[in-house]
């Protein structure tokens, strides 16, 4: 079977690399120059298998006012005339409430967990040098009302199994990671959880990319996809920015990120998917002084910084 997978991120690579244990052909397509270009070159590197709070929590509509009007709000939200962007921030508004959250809480968990078992698989057959440790996690919370309601998400996530973890104040906070001791009088504490992993997802990326490449599998870059040729339900190629590419497969995986909801649209999908733009900073912790850089993985909620 032929397998075209648009999107060379850890998604469509990920993807490419079990279809080709399986014994597939495939073709990767990309409009970078290379693996891992957009959001999996510039992540924060964190495996989040243990502590996953849903972003549509009920605790949304108390930080509105501060996270749309607010000069040093970590949200920008600009309204446009796009009924997708008005569609996608209903249904999300109307998902923060506490039954949703903990449905929420259920699926991420069970995703997290076939995810790490996905992961280990593949780096028992591959051993892949992604700078792969575990640092464990730490979630800063501003407020101590922002760390009680993160409490009763720790006792949600512990009844349904999750990983031990626990409430720390802000002075353990500073024992467990002394690059926050200058920050921690700034917070009310963090939840722990010591399991946490973290990987360069660009790395893993790249090195994903050279064994298909070894193995067969063939990976396109800098091709921009525009659109689908069809005959009837079937797709007998693509269209791209530097014209049609007459490539025909058995199955296609849209694996572009934001894009895929686009790609989606023009074979009459609907994917409930919509783009929001983070940023990367890249600093060298090595010319910095003794434990400048944070050695624990840490997520600051009031700055959505990871």
């Amino acid at each position: 079977m032929h397998v075209c997978i648009v999107g060379a991120g850890i998604v469509g690579l990920a993807t490419a690399w079990a279809l080709r244990q399986a014994g597939h052909r495939i073709t990767v397509l990309d409009r970078a120059q290379g693996p891992a270009q957009g959001a999996s070159g510039g992540n924060g590197a964190q495996l989040s298998y243990s502590y996953v709070q849903p972003l549509a929590d009920p605790g949304i509509w108390k930080m509105l006012p501060r996270l749309l009007l607010q000069k040093d709000s970590p949200l920008a939200f600009r309204l446009r005339a796009d009924p997708a962007q008005w569609a996608w921030g209903l249904r999300f508004l109307g998902a923060c409430n506490a039954h949703a959250s903990a449905e929420g809480t259920r699926a991420l968990l069970a995703l997290a967990a076939e995810s790490r078992q996905a992961f280990e698989s593949l780096q028992a057959v591959e051993a892949l040098a992604c700078d792969l440790h575990t640092p464990g996690k730490l979630v800063l919370y501003p407020t101590q009302q922002a760390l009680d309601a993160a409490a009763q998400q720790v006792a949600l996530q512990a009844g349904l199994g999750g990983a031990p973890q626990r409430i720390v104040n802000a002075a353990e906070v500073a024992r467990i990671e002394p690059a926050l001791a200058g920050y921690a009088q700034r917070i009310a504490g963090a939840v722990h959880t010591p399991s946490e992993a973290a990987a360069d997802c660009r790395l893993l990326c790249e090195q994903l990319a050279a064994r298909l490449t070894a193995r067969g599998a063939e990976l396109r870059y800098g091709v921009e996809l525009q659109g689908f040729e069809r005959e009837g339900d079937a797709i007998t190629g693509l269209r791209t920015a530097a014209g049609p590419l007459p490539l025909r497969a058995d199955h296609y995986v849209l694996a572009s990120g934001w894009e895929s909801a686009v790609h989606a649209r023009q074979l009459g999908l609907r994917i409930l998917v919509y783009p929001l733009k983070g940023y990367s900073i890249t600093a060298d912790a090595a010319a910095q002084l003794p434990h400048a850089a944070p050695r624990v993985s840490v997520t600051d909620t009031a700055r959505k910084v990871v």
